[in-house]
């Protein structure tokens, strides 16, 4: 949630340097995620990592963000960077933490009104797919960062 950490804290750090770090080889990893803060709150830096990301041939990008998908795409009507990202990425994991609703949530969840959206399947739908839902070849994530 933006509200909960400063905009003026962290480090700034080149993108190409963020992304070696998040490929490393000495580690094993399918994928890697983007979490912290918000994402979108930050959407050229974001779009500048994904970019960077898939230049280095890491094939499965998953997202979290505080906001649902259908107000992402309201915001990428004012910021096209959000739209790039939405089209570059593979999974969302979409909506507000909220305390009340953390009983029960899902693997990848923090509370029962996040969902796990296919953003891969939901680009090829015209629908939100949500993942798990169906089987989809473009989640076979072995070896996909090396």
């Amino acid at each position: 949630m933006p509200h909960l950490h400063n905009s003026d804290g962290g480090e700034l750090v080149p993108v190409a340097t963020l992304a070696e770090k998040l490929l490393d080889p000495t580690f094993e990893r399918d994928g890697v995620s983007i979490l912290g803060g918000e994402p979108f709150a930050q959407a050229e830096g974001l779009l500048a990592l994904v970019r960077e990301l898939r230049h280095r041939n890491c094939q499965h990008i998953l997202c979290y963000s505080g906001y649902t998908l259908e107000m992402l795409k309201v915001k990428a009507k004012q910021q096209s960077a959000i739209s790039e990202i939405l089209a570059d990425i593979d999974m969302l994991i979409d909506g507000a933490y909220v305390e009340a609703l953390a009983d029960g949530a899902g693997v990848w969840t923090g509370s029962r009104n996040q969902r796990v959206i296919d953003i891969r399947e939901t680009r090829r739908a015209g629908q939100i797919v949500l993942w798990g839902l169906i089987l989809s070849p473009s989640w076979e994530m072995q070896n996909a960062c090396r």
